[in-house]
């Protein structure tokens, strides 16, 4: 299980928006030598900036954080 939060350059995070008409599911876990696609999707306000995405797999594994474009 991994869990997604969005950060902004103001350090407020974000969860996880529950909204309709996503493709796939970033949930579950991923075999050797597997991928695993889909969509995720957060409400933000317009002026965020310097947004990160951070994945946490909870269980098993290492905290990423990513650095996105705006």
């Amino acid at each position: 299980m991994l869990m997604f939060t969005l950060i902004d350059g103001e350090n407020i995070s974000y969860d996880v928006a529950i909204v309709p008409d996503l493709r796939g599911t970033v949930d579950g876990e991923i075999a050797p030598k597997r991928s695993l696609q889909g969509e995720v999707a957060f409400e933000i306000p317009q002026d965020a900036k310097d947004l990160k995405l951070e994945i946490d797999p909870i269980l098993f594994g290492d905290k990423a954080i990513i650095k996105l474009d705006r």
